[in-house]
């Protein structure tokens, strides 16, 4: 069973990529679940798959607390793979130790360049190098997947990396202080379609007089900004004209 949560794309990306290659045909987004519970009871016979992206150096804290609401019946080791834009830091040490409040250990961990989606403080790549570095994170998901699919061990970093210190010094203070829903607002060319409704997994913009409203849920994910079809809504000034990153392909 694959298990991802995504914001852009990136994680499904990588989720179909490994349910592919392995013969996983049970792929289930966290995202969907998590709009309408806190946490689940999952059965798998083989181990579990894990995709994630990298939020302020951890998975998500929203994903975290879904996995340790959440009961896992079948094998104890479990496979983690991440994506991030630069740094993967000390997700691996931190992921590990939610995990083991489930009862999984991890088997096989990976980190995965992919394009940069936070246009909330960075930019995201031109369609250009963007499909250069999906290309690479293809042929790396390709080779990690065969491992999964072997029942194979493996440590794969990607990235920069400057270890569990970094988390546990940025984590914290980057939630408290940058991840807020209140620079969100929608421009004048909004056409009041509620896609970014549908995709907030926290439930966190609800549609009032026929517009969005955010209504303090937030983790950053960046799926409303992005997945905009017309690209009616802003994050303060920081995201003025910078490109949007949805990655709708399928792997």
């Amino acid at each position: 069973m694959i298990l991802y949560f995504t914001g852009t794309g990136n994680s499904r990306y990588l989720a179909e990529g490994i349910a592919k290659i392995t013969g996983d045909d049970e792929i289930v987004s966290i995202n969907e679940l998590m709009k309408v519970k806190d946490g689940d009871t999952f059965k798998s016979e083989k181990p579990f798959v894990f995709v994630a992206p990298v939020y302020a150096w951890k998975i998500p804290i929203v994903m975290s607390e879904f996995i340790k609401n959440s009961k896992f019946i079948g094998p104890k080791e479990a496979y983690l793979i991440v994506n991030c834009g630069s740094t993967i830091a000390g997700t691996y040490s931190y992921a590990k130790d939610d995990f083991k409040e489930v009862g999984l250990d991890i088997k096989g961990f990976a980190g995965i360049n992919m394009p940069e989606n936070y246009i909330a403080f960075f930019k995201a790549p031109d369609e250009v190098e963007a499909d250069k570095i999906i290309a690479k994170a293809r042929d790396k998901i390709t080779e990690i997947a065969a491992m999964i699919k072997n029942n194979e061990s493996f440590f794969i970093r990607s990235g920069k990396i400057y270890g569990r210190p970094l988390s546990l010094i940025l984590n914290k203070p980057f939630y408290k202080f940058k991840v807020s829903s209140k620079g969100f607002h929608t421009l004048d060319n909004c056409n009041s379609c509620g896609k970014c409704v549908s995709l907030c997994p926290l439930n966190g913009i609800d549609l009032v007089n026929n517009k969005p409203k955010w209504n303090g849920k937030c983790t950053h994910c960046m799926a409303c900004i992005c997945a905009c079809p017309n690209e009616a809504i802003d994050f303060n000034k920081s995201s003025v004209s910078k490109r949007r990153y949805y990655l709708k392909d399928k792997f």
